[in-house]
Parts: structure tokens; C-alpha cells; sequence
């Protein structure tokens, strides 16, 4: 009998997924009907969709998102967007307003400062 894992069950397009076996084995992708055959660790790019792989007995599903997945499970200190907004839609170059912001503007409206500790 020969099983194998897979290191996980739901990614996107750019993920690679890592299927682990102790000796030989062929496993069939059922959706689009590639074969694969590998001793120990295949390490793979799959299409968008559900993915079935097949081996003898033994069946495992993937399901791979439509996507890129940008970043992980770190803090990120930078974002990256689709549309992004122009001066002149802020600022219309025709009425000479302009917005400041500024966060002591929290601090003059608020009777607590930002951020600031509760007593116990």
C-alpha cells in the first residue's frame, strides 16, 4: 500500500505544494489526468480549481484559489492596491481646498489622549 501527504489542502496559484512518500509511488491527478512519479518528495505548481491525486488506494483533494496570495503570515508594513486614488481626487485642482490630517486632531476632540492607559 502506498500513501503519501500532502502539505496542504488549500492554496492559491503561486503556492508550491509539497507531496512527502516513504519509498516510490505514481500518483494520478484525476482532474487533469497528469501522472506523476517520485521517491520521497514531488515539489509542484498546480492549476486553479479542485484536484483530486490518486495513488493505488489511497486519495487526497487540493483546492487551488484563482489568485496570488501577496505576503504571509508576517507583519507587513506596506499593502499593495488595485486602484489607487490621485491627487486630484482628494484635492480638486479647481476649488484650491486641501485636507491636512493630523493626529492631534483625536487628542484636541477626545477628553482622553490616544492610546492612553485605563487605570486599574
Amino acid at each position: 500500500m502506498a500513501t503519501f501527504t500532502v502539505n496542504t489542502h488549500h492554496a492559491y496559484l503561486n503556492n508550491k505544494i509539497v507531496i512527502e512518500t516513504k519509498d516510490w509511488i505514481t500518483i494520478e491527478d484525476i482532474s487533469t489526468g497528469l501522472k506523476y512519479q517520485f521517491k520521497k518528495v514531488l515539489v509542484i505548481k498546480l492549476s486553479a480549481g479542485l484536484h483530486i491525486l490518486k495513488s493505488d488506494d489511497h486519495e487526497e483533494e487540493i483546492v487551488i484559489e484563482d489568485a496570488i496570495k501577496l505576503g504571509g503570515s508576517k507583519i507587513k508594513y506596506a499593502f499593495v492596491f488595485d486602484d489607487m486614488l490621485k491627487t486630484e481626487d482628494i484635492h480638486p485642482p479647481k476649488t484650491g481646498i486641501s485636507v491636512h490630517l493630523s493626529s492631534s486632531l483625536g487628542e484636541r476632540n477626545c477628553k482622553t489622549r490616544l492610546f492612553s492607559r485605563v487605570p486599574n
